[in-house]
This record gives C-alpha cells, sequence and structure tokens, in this order.
C-alpha cells in the first residue's frame, strides 16, 4: 500500500469534499453517489474510500466543514464601534455566508434538512449544523453584551435561537425570489429589533 504524505492527505480530503458539495447540490444526495464525485474528480471509487468509508461519513464532513468556515466567520467578525455598525459588521456577515445565497448551496441545505427525517447519521450532523450556527451567533451576542452594545436582559442563548429562526425563515423566501435587498434589510431591521429589546 503506497504511503500518504500528511499534506497531500489533507489536500485530497478537501477536494474531495468540495467535489462532493457541489456534486449534492447539483443532483440531491440520493443521486451524489460516491462513482459520481469519483467521476467529476477524475479519480477511482476506491481513492474516495480511501478517506470516507460511506457516503453518510462524506455528508456529515460536508457539514463539519460549513460548520468551521461559520466559525471563522464570526470569529474574525471586526469589532463595532457602534450599535448600528454592529448589524452591517457583525451579523450581515454571518447571514451573507450562511444564507447559502447562490442556488447550490441553497439546495444542499434543504436536501439535508429533507434527508434529517429518514437518516440518523445526516441528522445528527444536521444538528450539529445548527448548534454550530446557534453557538457561533450566541458567542458574538455574548461579546457585544460585555462590550456593551447590546442591552438587552435576554440571554445570549435565547437572543442567539431567535437570530437563527429569523435566519432559518428568511431563507424560505430565497425560494419566492424576493428581491435580495428586501432580504437583508428585513434582517437587519430584524436583529435591530431582538438585541434593542430592553426587557
Amino acid at each position: 500500500m503506497p504511503k500518504v504524505i500528511p499534506e497531500y492527505k489533507e489536500d485530497a480530503k478537501k477536494k474531495i469534499i468540495q467535489t462532493a458539495i457541489e456534486v449534492i447540490a447539483e443532483k440531491g444526495y440520493a443521486e451524489a453517489s460516491i462513482h459520481a464525485i469519483a467521476k467529476r474528480l477524475n479519480v477511482s471509487k476506491g481513492a474516495i474510500y480511501w478517506y470516507f468509508p460511506t457516503r453518510e461519513a462524506l455528508f456529515q464532513e460536508v457539514m463539519a466543514t460549513i460548520q468551521r468556515q461559520m466559525q471563522v466567520i464570526t470569529d474574525d467578525s471586526p469589532k463595532p464601534a457602534s450599535l448600528d455598525a454592529l448589524y452591517s459588521i457583525l451579523f450581515s456577515p454571518i447571514f451573507e455566508q450562511f444564507d447559502l445565497g447562490d442556488e447550490g448551496r441553497r439546495a444542499l441545505f434543504y436536501e439535508m434538512f429533507a434527508l434529517s427525517l429518514r437518516n440518523p447519521a445526516i441528522r445528527g450532523a444536521t444538528v450539529e449544523y445548527l448548534n454550530a450556527l446557534v453557538a457561533a451567533t450566541e458567542g458574538a451576542v455574548k461579546r457585544e453584551q460585555e462590550e456593551g452594545s447590546i442591552q438587552t436582559k435576554t440571554d445570549a442563548r435565547t437572543l442567539a435561537y431567535i437570530m437563527v429562526a429569523l435566519y432559518s425563515g428568511l431563507l424560505n423566501y430565497k425560494m419566492t425570489e424576493m428581491p435580495e435587498e428586501e432580504i437583508k434589510k428585513i434582517w437587519q431591521e430584524g436583529v435591530k429589533l431582538i438585541v434593542s429589546n430592553r426587557s
């Protein structure tokens, strides 16, 4: 068996994950076979199985990749200079990154939730994805509460759940072809109402 150099192994895994995202988004999970992913990469199925023993394992890694991207977005968000800046600087990058605005990522998002009803492994990945989104938002809210930008007495976790619910609901309007600018405006106004509540 050939020796795998660790750096190459990580690069190969990243390519497989990115290709899986593309194939799942285009064909749906049911048609996103290891064969289809291997064909897109121009490698054998065995090359995929070397890194991921099952299709479910690959899909779970796709979700984990999205979670890591989300955490980077939140951790790297610049500190706002004012409460108004909070809405546009802190939460807009989260919304823009994770609204899955392109058709492929949006298809993947809805595919993930549909599959969760029937597949326990994917349900676990979906729960982890949502928990990561809540945790990333909660961390951002806590930081701003400590800085005094958010003065509501509502705890950070509750605020995070409310924001994620708003975010998830607005994603549905993407399907109705509501203009992007209108969705962003509703998002910003909604966040403003949530964090400005003093109760």
